[in-house]
């Protein structure tokens, strides 16, 4: 599916990249649309797992990453 979708692994690496093209500006991270259909082999609760661990690995704010679940909204301020 990389074609059309990113890994978590991308996901950081884009992360880095537009917070070092707007000056340092940061950014939040919205990881949605996981597990919705079995279209890998990996089980269906490994990206978000491995998407918070890399986060917080490369020491952002645990507040900055957005794992939504099914269904669920947030308002953005």
């Amino acid at each position: 599916m990389g074609s059309v979708h990113m890994n978590p692994e991308d996901c950081i690496n884009a992360v880095d990249q537009l917070e070092t093209g707007q000056n340092g500006a940061k950014l939040v991270m919205v990881a949605a649309h996981w597990g919705t259909f079995k279209l890998t082999d990996e089980p269906m609760d490994e990206p978000p797992t491995r998407m918070r661990k890399l986060w917080l690995t490369a020491g952002r704010d645990s507040e900055a990453l957005w794992i939504m679940r099914h269904g669920e909204t947030r308002t953005i301020p």
